[in-house]
């Protein structure tokens, strides 16, 4: 009888570990493809700083932020990254969703400052496209390069053994500037508006895979 109480608890064991193991597995799913890769876990730290003009007083602040991935959920070809923003100044979090699909990720937070970037692949020098995803394809392109995303150049060196691209984003009011870097995403992003003396610029200070 003693024997079967110890068989009984060893098979119990084994079934509570294998269940642990199996519970654990199915949180890490990877979402992947030629320039992007991110599982459950993957993270990414900005730093920066931007002023803003304020009652005629130019007001200068610091910028520092993470973005966590959560969860992934498989979608029609592709997945949604679900995504935890925290302000590291403020404490304050937030969220947002990275959506990959074959020929496209889309980052679209609206915490910490709208950080949004809208990729489309493949990526090569002087490639365009519509401002954001929402806008795309129904947008037809401007012949003047505004309201659109346009590869401006590739870095000549390369990050993590990544390759790099200089994004551009511009409007008649204001001017953003992103480096995109496959397999890792923006790692540099800069605001500038033409009309008054807002900017802003980030980089990316850590990265886990």
């Amino acid at each position: 009888m003693k024997n079967n109480k110890y068989q009984l608890f060893g098979f119990l064991l084994i079934i509570i570990v294998f269940c642990f193991t199996c519970k654990a597995d199915a949180k890490i799913l990877v979402a992947s493809n030629d320039y992007f890769s991110a599982q459950t876990g993957t993270y990414w730290v900005y730093e920066g700083s931007g002023s803003i003009l304020e009652n005629d007083k130019l007001v200068y602040y610091k910028i520092k932020f993470k973005n966590e991935v959560i969860s992934i959920e498989v979608i029609d070809n592709g997945y949604l990254l679900k995504v935890k923003t925290t302000d590291l100044i403020s404490g304050s979090v937030g969220a947002g969703i990275i959506t990959l699909r074959n020929n496209f990720v889309d980052f679209n937070f609206k915490q910490p400052n709208n950080f949004n970037n809208y990729v489309k692949f493949p990526l090569k020098v002087g490639n365009r496209w519509a401002e954001s995803l929402e806008s795309d394809p129904a947008e037809k392109l401007r012949d003047d390069g505004f309201y659109q995303n346009r590869i401006n150049w590739k870095l000549r060196g390369k990050v993590l053994g990544n390759n790099c691209y200089n994004v551009i984003q511009q409007t008649l009011p204001d001017k953003v500037e992103t480096i995109w870097c496959d397999k890792i995403g923006p790692i540099q992003t800069s605001y500038h508006h033409n009309g008054s003396l807002n900017n802003t610029l980030i980089r990316l200070v850590r990265f886990h895979y």
